[in-house]
């Protein structure tokens, strides 16, 4: 574990270290009190203030959710860097790949990995420009997990969704970040009629038989459907569909960085 900053023993905070030193400061010229006078030291912060964690061993590599809660004088950047092994020594990550989230990001995708390790960050961008305010990290709670949530859709109409007639875009998995499995079941379709709409007066029309689509679905960014009509030579078709997907929950972070299940 190691930062920028130092720990206050008293207080239990992680805190910034200050700009002025002990061996330049100059009461009379800097106006401060007399050294005899000194009660505490705080200064002017040096910021970004950044604290990186141990590392943590979830025991096999999958893919996983995290999730990151901060206590904090400022809105904190999170760095996770995460990988399959560790060095010898156990002290760091190898050949590590890194995620940089920042207060309000969203759509934070599950990572496949053994070892998690984070790096939390008062920049001077969130801090602002009054360096002579307090600045420091009080807890950082991490939590790994490989639990997965269920989301179900029903009577999606495929000619809605982005696409052309049989291959169309299934994109709707709003509370999942990262599918691992989608079941469709379609309906059964009504008839189709054998003279197109307008020709003629609307109670002409006749049954035709009717459609009884199959589907499949393609995972990927977006999903894709194929929808085929077996009662007509598998010819491309649209119809009204139910979709069931489980995954991983989605992840976001707040507006002070705070990694959370959305």
């Amino acid at each position: 574990m190691a930062g920028t900053g130092y720990f206050d023993k008293t207080s239990g905070y992680y805190r910034a270290l200050s700009l002025e030193n002990w061996d330049d400061y100059d009461a009379s010229s800097a106006g401060g009190p007399d050294w005899d006078n000194w009660t505490s030291w705080n200064g002017s912060a040096s910021l970004p203030l950044s604290f990186t964690t141990g590392i943590d061993d979830y025991g096999s590599k999958e893919l996983l959710t995290y999730r990151v809660d901060i206590n904090a004088t400022n809105p904190v950047q999170i760095t996770i860097t995460y990988g399959d092994t560790i060095d010898s020594s156990g002290g760091a990550i190898d050949s590590p790949a890194t995620l940089t989230v920042n207060p309000g990001d969203t759509n934070l995708a599950a990572i496949n990995a053994r070892y998690f390790q984070y790096t939390v960050t008062i920049t001077e961008d969130s801090a602002g420009l009054d360096l002579t305010s307090e600045f420091y990290i009080e807890s950082i709670d991490t939590e790994l997990s490989s639990e997965t949530v269920t989301q179900n859709l029903t009577d999606i109409d495929s000619s809605t969704l982005t696409g052309s007639i049989g291959i169309r875009e299934l994109s709707a998995f709003t509370d999942i970040s990262s599918v691992k499995s989608i079941v469709i079941q379609p309906h059964l379709g009504s008839g189709n009629t054998y003279v197109a709409s307008g020709y003629v007066a609307a109670d002409y029309f006749t049954p035709d038989g009717v459609s009884i689509p199959h589907a499949v679905i393609e995972k990927g960014t977006p999903n894709t459907v194929y929808i085929y009509n077996l009662a007509n030579d598998n010819n491309p078709i649209d119809c009204t569909f139910d979709a069931v997907a489980q995954g991983f929950p989605a992840l976001a972070a707040d507006a002070l960085g705070n990694i959370t299940q959305v």
